[in-house]
């Protein structure tokens, strides 16, 4: 599995982190390709600073049809 690359960066004016919200995902052993895309806003706060959890909706192709789906997404630390 290959994560081609992270975009569409939200930064929570709570924590000041920033989250990646868009990832493209290859996997070619099942000829497969998925668009991931976070709704941003999803920040909850804890002593370790911000941690992003939110739902996600997934497009792309599996073994050359289209497919939709949905998703979870967690993410810590801050993304440059």
């Amino acid at each position: 599995m290959r994560f081609r690359r992270t975009s569409g960066f939200w930064t929570s004016p709570t924590s000041g982190q920033r989250y990646g919200t868009r990832w493209i995902v290859n996997i070619p052993a099942l000829d497969t390709g998925l668009t991931v895309v976070a709704k941003p806003g999803h920040e909850l706060q804890s002593a370790f600073g911000g941690l992003y959890e939110g739902a996600a909706t997934v497009t792309g192709r599996y073994r050359g049809k289209p497919i939709t789906g949905q998703a979870f997404v967690e993410q810590n630390g801050n993304w440059r």
